[in-house]
């Protein structure tokens, strides 16, 4: 699953890199925008604080040579993945703003005349990039999409984030082939941490990631298969902890 988090995460940084590359001067030269009268790169709303928050085990665990241990804090680094993609909704230089919302050609229709929109175009090398900011219902809400042939007719959501307005809670997914990868997030009162991330799958009902992490760097791992319980790890703040696997009907711990 380590290896499906990096995919995801260089299939966007490969985009990205691509796009921001290729603005050299010439490029710009060949692909001029007219900035218009309401230009701008500065987005309207920032990722919520989660993307920047220190959520690592705690160190004695991250350095455990434990087979358990390890399964553990493979599974939890695809649990905070979505940190990867921090920079993600960072407007680049030299974006076009508009105010008309995205019509998505893969099963993504966000356009709705109830919201105002803040919309950044960057195109480059005959590539777009769509940049999409709005409030909807309580919630910020982040979009990025990709018109490959640039011709506004074949818009492909990549990229969403929904969060609360103060952050706290949240909801960021990935989309592939007509599916998504999501991650969501909830910073409760006492400063815990409820993480998931949920993968689909046709064939098992998908799979769950449930992760809890505590303010004293305890917390907890539950991996579902489908509706079932196949595995769950708790720790302690010193890296400490026990592992229990419900299929084989086995558990132990590591120091």
């Amino acid at each position: 699953m380590k290896t499906l988090k990096k995919t995801t995460y260089l299939i966007l940084l490969a985009l990205l890199s691509m796009m921001t590359s290729c603005s050299s001067d010439d490029d710009l030269a060949e692909n001029p925008q007219d900035p218009g009268p309401s230009q701008g790169t500065t987005a309207p709303f920032d990722l919520g604080e989660i993307y920047q928050k220190d959520l690592t085990l705690p160190t004695q665990l991250n350095q455990s040579t434990d087979e358990n241990a390890m399964e553990l804090v493979s599974k939890y680094e695809e649990v905070i993945g979505f940190q990867d993609d921090s920079d993600i909704a960072q407007v680049p230089p030299g974006a076009v703003l508009s105010h008309d919302p995205v019509q998505a050609g893969n099963g993504r229709s966000t356009a709705n005349e109830d919201y105002d929109y803040d919309v950044y175009t960057y195109t480059v090398g005959g590539t777009t990039l769509i940049y999409q900011f709005s409030v909807q219902n309580g919630e910020e809400v982040f979009e990025l999409f990709q018109d490959i042939d640039g011709d506004e007719l074949d818009m492909m959501l990549l990229y969403e984030v929904r969060q609360s307005m103060d952050g706290a809670t949240g909801t960021a997914s990935f989309y592939f082939f007509g599916a998504a990868i999501t991650w969501t997030w909830q910073v409760n009162a006492d400063e815990s941490i409820l993480m998931t991330m949920q993968i689909p799958n046709g064939i098992n009902g998908g799979i769950l990631y449930e992760a809890m992490l505590y303010p004293d760097n305890s917390g907890y791992l539950s991996f579902y298969v489908g509706n079932d319980l196949n595995l769950e790890y708790h720790w302690s703040g010193d890296g400490s902890g026990t592992w229990v696997n419900h299929t084989n009907n086995e558990s132990g711990s590591w120091n």
